[in-house]
């Protein structure tokens, strides 16, 4: 056990071994919060997605779905073929 504690009271006085660990944090915590933004987002597309699936089985306009989703005719369009719904 003494070796482990001799090896960190080592590592802890690096200057450089420090700055090493502080950079990795901080990539990691922007990896982090770059991780959750792109998850956020994927969520988003999905309640769109099915939010359009839903208003199809409805039988709402096209032009109705993209003025209230802010969709392209397009995109539910393509979300309604892939669907079974158009």
């Amino acid at each position: 056990m003494y070796e482990i504690d001799s090896e960190v009271h080592t590592i802890k006085q690096c200057d450089e071994w420090r700055r090493d660990y502080m950079t990795l944090a901080f990539e990691m915590e922007n990896k982090l919060k770059e991780g959750i933004e792109i998850g956020r987002e994927e969520g988003r597309e999905e309640g769109k997605v099915e939010t359009v699936i839903g208003m199809l089985k409805e039988k709402l306009s096209i032009e109705m779905i993209s003025r209230i989703t802010k969709l392209t005719v397009e995109q539910i369009t393509e979300i309604g073929k892939m669907n079974a719904l158009l």
